[in-house]
């Protein structure tokens, strides 16, 4: 587990790249998740719940498109990701760039 510190450095960052898709309406933001993200299970059911909410409530933006790979899905060309230019990591790899400059 991370130090308190970098912790609260990863959630400022988290919540940083959020803000993003309010503040920027007209920029079009692409996920793909794999489904297995949605499938495991943590904390209590309303916790659940609550992410999830969250999720619909983020992808009722018109600027935000949510793409869910199926389990059943197998291979697929995004498995190294998706271009620079193109992606938005919810944690930047070791190296990357949480964002594309834009």
């Amino acid at each position: 587990m991370a130090p308190d510190d970098q912790l609260e450095n990863f959630m400022a960052q988290r919540m940083e790249r959020q803000r993003m898709l309010f503040e920027r309406p007209t920029t079009p933001f692409d996920f793909i998740i794999e489904e297995h993200v949605f499938r495991r299970r943590f904390g209590t059911t309303e916790q659940m719940r609550e992410l999830f909410d969250h999720v619909l409530e983020l992808t009722a933006l018109r600027n935000v498109t949510l793409q869910i790979v199926p389990l059943e899905g197998g291979l697929h060309g995004c498995l190294d990701g998706l271009p620079a230019e193109r992606s938005a990591y919810l944690r930047p790899q070791r190296g990357k760039s949480a964002l594309p400059a834009l």
